[in-house]
């Protein structure tokens, strides 16, 4: 099981209000971290895998919002 399984995982059975403020929190700081990481870091690849991986979170915590305001 990998990261985004289990924050998927998550959703379903913490709370909803207080999982999406945890899951905005951890976005954020990801969203940091990997700016970080690209920037201290030369490897590109890296750096993209990263900015992937950001990305993908944010589109299913954008869904699991949808799926509560629906």
């Amino acid at each position: 099981m990998n990261y985004l399984e289990m924050i998927t995982l998550k959703a379903h059975s913490v709370h909803s209000s207080m999982y999406l403020g945890i899951s905005t929190i951890m976005y954020l700081l990801v969203t940091i971290l990997a700016i970080i990481l690209t920037m201290e870091i030369n490897g590109l690849e890296l750096g993209l895998t990263i900015l992937v991986l950001v990305l993908n979170l944010d589109k299913i915590i954008s869904q699991l919002q949808g799926n509560i305001i629906h």
